[in-house]
Protein backbone atom coordinates (compact mmCIF):
# COMPACT_ATOMS: atom_id res chain seq x y z
CA UNK A 1 0.00 0.00 0.00
CA UNK A 2 2.85 2.39 0.73
CA UNK A 3 4.00 2.14 -2.90
CA UNK A 4 0.56 3.20 -4.17
CA UNK A 5 0.39 5.98 -1.59
CA UNK A 6 3.82 7.24 -2.68
CA UNK A 7 2.57 7.51 -6.26
CA UNK A 8 -0.58 9.26 -5.07
CA UNK A 9 1.47 11.70 -2.99
CA UNK A 10 3.71 12.51 -5.96
CA UNK A 11 0.72 13.13 -8.21
CA UNK A 12 -1.08 15.30 -5.65
CA UNK A 13 2.03 17.39 -4.93
CA UNK A 14 2.61 17.87 -8.67
CA UNK A 15 -1.01 18.90 -9.25
CA UNK A 16 -0.98 21.30 -6.30
CA UNK A 17 2.14 22.99 -7.63
CA UNK A 18 1.17 23.09 -11.30
CA UNK A 19 -2.58 23.70 -11.51
CA UNK A 20 -3.47 27.28 -10.60
CA UNK A 21 -7.14 27.30 -11.66
CA UNK A 22 -9.14 26.16 -8.59
CA UNK A 23 -11.92 24.57 -10.67
CA UNK A 24 -9.44 22.57 -12.75
CA UNK A 25 -7.57 21.54 -9.58
CA UNK A 26 -10.81 20.23 -8.05
CA UNK A 27 -11.58 18.22 -11.20
CA UNK A 28 -8.05 16.77 -11.16
CA UNK A 29 -8.37 15.86 -7.48
CA UNK A 30 -11.67 14.11 -8.25
CA UNK A 31 -9.91 12.12 -10.99
CA UNK A 32 -7.07 11.07 -8.67
CA UNK A 33 -9.64 10.00 -6.09
CA UNK A 34 -11.36 7.81 -8.70
CA UNK A 35 -8.16 6.43 -10.26
CA UNK A 36 -6.77 5.35 -6.89
CA UNK A 37 -10.01 3.53 -6.01
CA UNK A 38 -11.49 6.13 -3.65
CA UNK A 39 -8.95 6.28 -0.80
CA UNK A 40 -10.79 7.27 2.41
CA UNK A 41 -8.15 9.82 3.43
CA UNK A 42 -8.95 11.90 0.32
CA UNK A 43 -12.71 12.19 0.76
CA UNK A 44 -12.40 15.62 2.42
CA UNK A 45 -10.59 16.97 -0.67
CA UNK A 46 -13.20 15.77 -3.17
CA UNK A 47 -15.55 18.52 -4.27
CA UNK A 48 -18.65 16.35 -4.65
CA UNK A 49 -18.42 14.60 -1.27
CA UNK A 50 -20.90 15.74 1.40
CA UNK A 51 -19.71 17.97 4.19
CA UNK A 52 -19.47 16.12 7.50
CA UNK A 53 -18.46 16.91 11.08
CA UNK A 54 -14.93 16.75 12.44
CA UNK A 55 -12.46 18.11 9.92
CA UNK A 56 -15.39 19.36 7.83
CA UNK A 57 -16.96 21.25 10.69
CA UNK A 58 -17.24 24.98 10.48
CA UNK A 59 -14.01 26.84 11.01
CA UNK A 60 -15.14 30.24 12.18
CA UNK A 61 -17.81 31.10 9.63
CA UNK A 62 -16.24 29.28 6.66
CA UNK A 63 -16.19 25.58 5.92
CA UNK A 64 -12.89 23.82 5.33
CA UNK A 65 -12.34 24.08 1.59
CA UNK A 66 -11.50 21.03 -0.54
CA UNK A 67 -8.22 22.69 -1.53
CA UNK A 68 -7.23 23.21 2.13
CA UNK A 69 -8.27 19.60 2.74
CA UNK A 70 -5.95 18.58 -0.15
CA UNK A 71 -3.08 20.32 1.63
CA UNK A 72 -3.95 18.35 4.77
CA UNK A 73 -3.99 15.08 2.80
CA UNK A 74 -0.58 15.88 1.29
CA UNK A 75 0.85 16.73 4.73
CA UNK A 76 -0.53 13.53 6.29
CA UNK A 77 0.76 11.30 3.49
CA UNK A 78 4.13 13.00 3.59
CA UNK A 79 4.40 12.59 7.37
CA UNK A 80 3.41 8.92 7.18
CA UNK A 81 5.61 7.99 4.22
CA UNK A 82 8.71 10.00 5.18
CA UNK A 83 8.61 10.27 8.99
CA UNK A 84 12.31 11.16 9.41
CA UNK A 85 12.30 13.84 6.75
CA UNK A 86 11.41 16.74 9.05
Amino acid sequence: MDEIDRWRLCILVELRGRVTDPELLLREINDVYRLFDYPPDMSTAVSYMPVEGGRHAEVGTALLSPIKALDDVIDALDARLAPGKR
